[in-house]
């Protein structure tokens, strides 16, 4: 009965994944809305400064007058592929190496910092 009882329990977590372990997700704006995607474009055109430069943008969040996005930019043979806050018309990138993830989590909200660390290329636009 004791074993039977876990196997249940492990089944019905294997199945719903509801048990802890996962990889957190966040609730995405809707692409499809005309708001999200004039905010996009904008943040877009913000970031690619570069006249060669082209970027697609994905926003996660809009909290107050700050979006907080994954970017991705190619200039050329350049490029970057982050997650990016974005306040108006300031730029914050995160850091390099071993600052990536403590930079992220002072960046963004908590659920979106954990999210993106977790698993950034569910997010790619």
């Amino acid at each position: 009965m004791f074993r039977f009882g876990w196997s249940v329990v492990l089944g019905t977590c294997v199945l719903l994944g509801a048990c802890g372990g996962g990889e957190p997700s966040i609730a995405l704006p809707d692409r499809a809305e005309p708001g999200v995607q004039r905010e996009e474009a904008r943040i877009a055109t913000l970031l690619a400064v570069d006249p060669q430069a082209s970027c697609a943008v994905r926003l996660l969040r809009e909290v107050g007058t700050a979006d907080y996005v994954w970017a991705d930019c190619q200039a050329g043979d350049s490029g970057y592929s982050t997650p990016v806050k974005v306040d108006g018309e300031t730029v914050t990138f995160p850091q390099d190496g071993s600052y990536y993830g403590p930079s992220i989590r002072s960046m963004f909200p908590a659920d979106i910092a954990e999210a993106v660390l977790a698993d950034g290329d569910r997010y790619h636009p």
